[in-house]
């Protein structure tokens, strides 16, 4: 191998040992849809810098668009360590750059909190002078009163300390000169509380489209971030000239929300949901009709998935929210004769009106 092709290979090998690492992220984005993770991690780096000493992130969660809750994992032996930001009243341009320098204040919180935490360190070193005979390092001199008149002798430099420099008594005093120690900062962060979980009733109407029949529809939900968990039950009544039938639906619900726009005043979001539970019918004959018309009850397993577009506007700890759903439904059709009764089944739409505390 000739000179300059081993100089390449050393030079290559060079540049190979000094290429920086990939950086790990520095926050986990996965619960705040709302905004480009792109942009928000950009931002994140920029206020970071090139150094990042430990592998700690911030989990970002983002309920709505107009809020933002931050927390270190792992948490601080001290205590878990998040702040909530409410962007209402920023910008929208300025919302990705006021998260990017949260995220980084709590980072720093969390390294300061442990350096904070962490044990002090040895002990100061032993007297380097050599010990006397016996291990008896004591000073002999009697202890006697102090003249005021007399200026004290320098005292020896304790153990520890730096040759050289020495400490005297002033004169008229009889005190000890000690080595303090300064007290250690302390570290102000503040301590959120850990993201709490929302309430949300509602009521409305729900319409299947093959027999539309209004159904009141009534809902409750429990709401963390961006997913929610609940339960709902529509009821209603259809006639005919051979009686009644009550229509019942209940159903566990789950949703999510994916993408929310807007403001305090006014913000939409989108998401899914999906309810499964069952569809009853139970139908009773008409007076006159009692003696010749048999009625009957039916129940079948129902499945609904639906896309919901929700407008809310925050009030302090309470945002009202006004919401419809399109979608499509599996569940029950009741029929009398050859006629359909109703349908709980098929294309089915729902309004509903309600509130949210958190």
């Amino acid at each position: 191998m000739t000179s300059s092709a081993r100089g390449a290979l050393v030079i290559a090998g060079l540049l190979w040992a000094g290429a920086p690492a990939r950086a790990e992220p520095a926050a986990d984005l996965a619960g705040c849809p709302t905004f480009d993770r792109a942009a928000l991690n950009r931002a994140i780096s920029t206020e970071l810098g090139p150094d990042r000493a430990d592998g700690r992130v911030v989990v970002v969660t983002c309920p709505d668009a107009v809020t933002a809750h931050l927390r270190v994992a792992p948490a601080p032996a001290a205590g878990p360590l998040a702040r909530s930001l409410d962007l209402g009243d920023v910008p929208g341009d300025l919302r990705v750059r006021l998260i990017a320098l949260a995220v980084a204040e709590l980072l720093a919180a969390a390294s300061l909190v442990e350096e904070a935490a962490s044990p002090p360190g040895p002990p100061a070193g032993v007297d380097p002078r050599p010990r006397r005979p016996g291990g008896d390092v004591r000073d002999p001199t009697a202890m006697r009163d102090v003249d005021p008149t007399v200026a004290a002798s320098p005292r020896r430099p304790a153990a520890g300390s730096t040759p050289g420099l020495q400490a005297a008594v002033p004169p008229g005093r009889a005190e000890v000169l000690a080595a303090s120690t300064p007290p250690r900062s302390t570290l102000l962060a503040r301590r959120a509380e850990p993201e709490r979980v929302g309430f949300a009733p509602r009521a409305g109407v729900r319409v299947f489209w093959a027999t539309p029949v209004p159904l009141l529809d009534l809902g409750v939900e429990l709401v963390r971030g961006p997913w929610s968990v609940g339960a709902a039950v529509a009821l209603g009544q259809a006639d005919d000239v051979l009686g009644q039938a009550s229509l019942r639906v209940g159903a566990v619900t789950a949703g999510a929300t994916l993408a929310c726009t807007g403001g305090r005043t006014l913000h939409a979001c989108l998401g899914p949901r999906l309810s499964v539970g069952v569809a009853a019918v139970s139908a009773t004959p008409a007076p006159a009709l009692g003696m010749l018309v048999a009625g009957a009850s039916a129940s079948h397993a129902y499945a609904e998935l639906a896309g919901q577009l929700a407008l809310g506007r925050q009030a302090g700890p309470i945002t009202l929210l006004l919401a419809g759903e399109l979608g499509w439904a599996e569940g029950l059709i009741a029929t009398a004769e050859d006629r359909d009764l109703a349908h709980l089944a098929g294309l089915v739409g729902t309004v509903s009106a309600g509130a949210r505390w958190r």
